[in-house]
């Protein structure tokens, strides 16, 4: 089975949509990326979506909206053309053209998060995190209760082969590291400077207590003071921060890296990616609290169900944190295959291959 993904840009919505294709067992042959808007032509196919699909424009209208929003002036070349290929589209304003280039292609189409004012009837299915649902999902509507992303294989080996030439060496082995992955401020949260400098320097003095090492990395949603004090802390304790990546000005991701190389992960509370690609690849992370700017229920909800199921922890910088830093250290990381168990992720997969129809595909 051949994919072909539709995508708003955004590296993470292209990532989820690659591991659903990998999980559905089908091959991607295309990542088609959403260009621009057409602001007219956009409105007015949302607007009238109840009443008629793009799916089923005539397919004048059909590739004109695909020349438009994704910049395709040609169908894509099916590796089997007697099989039907399936659309993934993601991120929520690549409803309209990826409906409109599944009707050209007589494609199923999978949604992934909310297409925006798109009715989901118009879909074979759609995947939206269970977090963002309060209620349980219905008809054509499965939920996923972590972000999926790349694990293992390739992205591992590029990232670690970038920290190897900027160490200056050729092999990393895992050692005896502390990932700490901070995001920033975001809709949902805000990062205050104090208190995040503090969790990170009470975290380095544990480190150095236990001969351990970190590994840093910033985002570009941190804040310049934030990141500059994490600075002067770094220098301050050469000897405890073996490798930092500040993530304002540096495009070099070493999550990947990281998590293979780390033996304990903390990861800031705002970034349901950065702690869904922990628990994905097989730890337990611990998670920095950060200030709440409102009152939504969807980061209760995510946390819930990974605590839950012990896949991760609040953060230990006082009272009894020797015996929770001792359980992390020993505990192994889970393999794939439990871990996904553990989430639900065959059931939910079973389930999207019968809304594909891709069981009498097989």
């Amino acid at each position: 089975m051949e994919v072909i993904v539709v995508s708003d840009g955004k590296k993470g919505h292209v990532n989820q949509s690659l591991a659903l294709a990998e999980l559905l067992g089908a091959q991607c042959i295309q990542v088609l990326t959403q260009k621009h808007l057409e602001p007219v032509c956009d409105f007015l196919a949302r607007f009238f979506s109840p009443v008629l699909s793009p799916r089923d424009y005539p397919s004048s209208w059909r590739r004109s909206i695909m020349r438009r929003c994704i910049g395709v002036t040609s169908l894509p070349k099916l590796n089997n053309p007697g099989e039907k290929p399936v659309v993934i589209a993601t991120g929520t304003l690549t409803a309209v053209a990826s409906l409109a280039l599944a009707g050209e292609l007589g494609a199923r189409i999978l949604h992934v998060l909310s297409p925006s004012f798109v009715p989901y009837k118009l879909f074979d299915a759609v995947v939206l995190p269970q977090h963002d649902v309060s209620r349980k999902p219905r008809g054509n509507v499965l939920t996923l209760p972590i972000a999926l992303g790349p694990v293992g294989g390739k992205n591992v080996d590029e990232s670690l082969d970038e920290m190897k030439r900027r160490l200056g060496v050729n092999e990393i082995a895992p050692g005896d590291c502390i990932a700490v992955l901070i995001g920033g401020d975001s809709a949902h949260y805000i990062m205050e400077e104090t208190k995040l400098v503090a969790a990170v320097e009470r975290l380095a003095e544990l480190a150095k207590q236990r001969s351990l090492h970190i590994l840093l990395t910033t985002s570009r949603r941190t804040p310049e003071a934030i990141e500059n004090q994490l600075q002067s802390l770094v220098n301050a304790n050469d000897e405890v921060f073996a490798f930092c990546v500040w993530g304002r000005t540096d495009k070099f991701n070493p999550i990947p890296a990281f998590l293979e190389l780390a033996q304990a992960v903390v990861v800031t509370e705002e970034s349901v990616s950065m702690v869904s690609e922990a628990v994905l690849a097989g730890h337990r992370p611990f998670i920095i609290p950060l200030e709440r700017r409102d009152h939504s229920r969807k980061f209760p909800r995510f946390y819930s169900f990974l605590e839950e199921r012990s896949l991760v922890r609040k953060l230990p910088l006082e009272g009894r944190r020797d015996d929770a830093w001792n359980a992390a250290l020993k505990m192994p990381r889970q393999n794939r295959t439990e871990l996904a168990e553990s989430i639900g992720l065959p059931q939910v997969i079973a389930e999207l291959r019968k809304l594909l129809k891709l069981e009498d595909a097989a």
